[in-house]
């Protein structure tokens, strides 16, 4: 006997429909039942080129090869008003990954309200290919994207007023086949190699052995042996290592560098004492470090605190540093000017001895011919000057009450009187008190004196 038109249309329908191998009639096995894939050619324009990267199951999000739609969030159709009511619903979308790229790929179809999408999975309706029995069977074109309630019946008890259908499953979103010369495409499965050593003049993508004339796309690695010019935008994602050699940013003033991410080294110049940072028309703004700053020579004007406060300043024109606040010194303090000036009230030393006439730190090694001491300024009819001194033309402590000084040298117009409580002498007869005082009686004590002439 010849195939009967059921088992032909039955053979289409498992191949067609679901690229399946027929292995049983359609009562023992249904088209979605068959377990062998039988796929359909396409063309070379729709070669799915990277369909070996489509996971094995459905994964739970969109990737850079399938692109899914989830129980969450699932596509709301479109009714096919040219069809008859509610028969036909498009996806407006193609390349839906069939099961025969895996069993899980298969789409789930849902009815529910219209634009509700959110609760679509869990509170609509779901129907099944194979149908509820009552010719109410459904089938999906995974090419075209549109779904065909193609039994005799719509499904057995669902009220499509004010509803729509809703679709869970994953589309196909990598690359496509090859674009070559005559509009189809080319694949190469092995190694491939092109011969022509024509070489590239830098800068000209008409020259070369190999032209592309559109985009290329690399899967994997990439090397070029000798110079590259890329003359467009270029992005690199990922680490990047430029070695071997001088890496140059930017060819004029012109050129901006952008840094988004961070360093995580140090940034050391190839010279020591060669570069800057900033010029004087162009300066970096904050400076923020959280240790030592060290430098030559630090030129600025305006140190400020934390909370913006200027701190420290700095005459651009003389080089005097003023401090607004407080200024604590920890270890020791140098000073080389020629002068130190102190305009303060009240001037405390905690130290018990201050020295003086000091050269670099240590006595003299010769006779500096000067005098050493203290200088009191103060008022009475004119501004004049008292002294305190060693004074080194005599060798002796003088006291003037009016006095000038020269190149560290005191002259004394006027002596001062000198008040004093008691008088010790210590010389060659030893220490003794000269003046003492009892009650209101003063005496002058271990004196000898000479009667000479008178």
């Amino acid at each position: 006997m010849a195939i009967s038109d059921t088992q032909k249309v039955d053979f289409l329908w498992k191949k067609i429909a679901f690229a399946k191998a027929k292995t049983d009639t359609n009562a023992n096995k249904k088209g979605p039942n068959e377990a062998n894939p039988s796929p359909l050619l396409i063309r070379g324009d729709k070669i799915w080129r990277e369909s070996s990267s489509i996971n094995a199951t459905i994964p739970a999000v969109s990737n850079s090869y399938v692109g899914v739609t989830t129980a969450g969030a699932p596509l709301e159709l479109t009714a096919d008003g040219s069809s008859t009511t509610n028969r036909t619903w498009k996806t407006g979308l193609t390349d839906w990954i069939p099961p025969e790229l895996g069993s899980t790929y298969q789409v789930k179809v849902y009815i529910h309200t219209a634009s509700n999408a959110s609760t679509a999975v869990a509170s609509g309706t779901q129907v099944f290919e194979t149908g509820s029995g009552n010719d109410d069977e459904w089938y999906f074109d995974y090419s075209a994207g549109i779904l065909h309630f193609i039994g005799s019946n719509l499904p057995n008890g669902v009220n499509f007023s004010g509803k729509s259908v809703y679709l869970t499953g994953a589309r196909y979103i990598g690359q496509f086949g090859i674009s070559g010369s005559g509009g189809g495409g080319s694949s190469f499965a092995g190694i491939s190699t092109f011969t022509d050593t024509t070489d590239n003049t830098l800068g000209d993508e008409d020259t070369g052995a190999l032209q592309v004339d559109g985009g290329v796309g690399i899967a994997k690695n990439l090397t070029v042996k000798q110079n590259l010019h890329v003359g467009g935008y270029s992005e690199f994602v990922g680490v990047v290592t430029f070695k071997g050699g001088t890496v140059n940013l930017g060819d004029g003033t012109t050129d901006n560098i952008n840094v988004g991410g961070e360093f995580t080294s140090n940034l050391v110049p190839n010279s020591h004492n060669a570069f800057n940072l900033g010029i004087s028309t162009q300066r970096w703004r904050d400076g923020l470090f959280s240790n030592d700053v060290v430098a030559a020579a630090v030129k600025t004007g305006i140190i400020s605190a934390t909370d913006g406060t200027s701190a420290i300043t700095v005459a651009d024109e003389t080089g005097n540093v003023g401090i607004s606040s407080n200024l604590t010194v920890n270890g020791n303090l140098f000073i080389s000017g020629s002068q130190t000036q102190v305009n303060t009230n009240t001037l405390t030393v905690e130290d018990s001895l201050v020295e003086l006439g000091l050269v670099d730190g240590s006595a003299p090694g010769s006779d500096l011919n000067i005098d050493l001491g203290l200088i009191l300024n103060y008022y009475t009819g004119s501004a004049k000057k008292a002294a305190i001194y060693w004074d080194d033309s005599t060798s002796r402590i003088t006291i003037g009450s009016d006095v000038s000084e020269t190149s560290s040298v005191i002259t004394a117009t006027t002596y001062a009187p000198l008040e004093i409580g008691q008088l010790w002498v210590n010389d060659c007869a030893g220490q003794s008190q000269v003046i003492s005082c009892t009650g209101s009686e003063r005496f002058l004590e271990n004196i000898t004196i000479d009667g000479g002439s008178f």
